[in-house]
């Protein structure tokens, strides 16, 4: 049509548009010349931002956000053997799982060189077919794995979140969780897992909260359950950190990664608000509190316990 740019043109070609529609809107350079695309058009469209890059070979049409779906398409594209692993798997099954946002697609490869195109983190990992699962068509990680290998990987201050996030939504549980680390042995990050293992089987969404609870067992203070589910009188589900149903008490264990966004710290006291107005009494401790005086926090609890 006259008058029309070559980007139209392109959407016009029926076949073009069908091989970028069942990839999530992603394609390859090759794909595109594969559907009748000249190599010139190709060149002229990535000059004028028509296509937008994504990672290793893929790429959008201008003026779509990239999504880590897109992300995870550009990458299965560039590495057809890979599988979509770890903190990028995560985040295709849970998208709002508190992972670092970084832009790279992480993947397991098996056979051959590790190869690292733009945007694309490989690790040479065999993955068992049992860990494997298919979403939106793609090869994915399945959730428990998947996360056991994110803390494994990511540095300590980045696996908290993750981790206690996971624990308050029964995304881990003590004994599957044991077992996907046992098969991990002698891999980077096990003795990393090792402590988040401890963590599970006692309850404990962080150190700190373990800390307090066998302060408080040590002092004979009983009654506290750790992350145990409890509906508000507004029908919202809350897992405190602690919970002593007996003095209608609970104990908050609060890290600055919780309270570093307005709207971190709006939902907190919207949580707040709604525990008190459904009975409930609070104290709340920082994990330097507990790091470094662990008996005054005890000293607090039994004094709060036995009014």
């Amino acid at each position: 049509m006259p008058g029309q740019s070559g980007h139209n043109r392109m959407v016009d070609n029926d076949q073009f548009e069908w091989t970028r529609m069942t990839q999530r809107g992603v394609f390859t350079r090759s794909q595109a010349v594969a559907c009748g695309v000249s190599q010139k058009a190709a060149t002229r469209a990535i000059k004028r931002g028509e296509w937008l890059p994504v990672v290793g070979r893929g790429w959008v049409l201008e003026g779509q956000p990239v999504t880590i779906e897109q992300g995870a398409w550009a990458a299965k594209l560039t590495l057809p053997n890979a599988v979509i692993w770890g903190p990028s798997a995560v985040q295709l099954h849970r998208p709002k799982a508190p992972l670092p946002r970084t832009g790279v697609i992480t993947v397991a490869v098996c056979g051959g060189a590790t190869l690292n195109p733009q945007g694309i983190l490989a690790r040479h990992v065999a993955l068992p077919e049992s860990e494997q699962s298919w979403v939106l068509g793609l090869p994915v990680q399945k959730l428990l794995p998947a996360l056991t290998d994110s803390l494994a990987w990511l540095a300590p201050e980045h696996a908290g979140a993750p981790f206690g996030w996971a624990l308050a939504r029964d995304l881990i549980s003590p004994e599957p969780f044991a077992a996907v680390i046992a098969s991990r042995a002698g891999r980077r990050g096990c003795r990393q897992l090792a402590q988040y293992a401890e963590l599970a089987a006692a309850g404990a969404g962080s150190p700190p909260e373990l800390v307090l609870q066998r302060v408080l067992q040590g002092r004979g203070i009983t009654g506290w359950e750790p992350n145990r589910r409890l509906r508000l009188a507004d029908g919202s589900l809350v897992r405190p950190d602690l919970l002593n149903e007996q003095v209608k008490g609970i104990i908050e264990v609060d890290g600055l990664a919780a309270h570093r966004t307005l709207s971190q710290l709006k939902r907190d006291r919207e949580r707040q608000n709604q525990l008190i107005l459904s009975g409930y009494k609070l104290l709340r401790f920082t994990p330097d509190d507990i790091a470094n005086r662990p008996d005054h926090c005890a000293d607090l609890v039994q004094q709060w316990t036995t009014q």
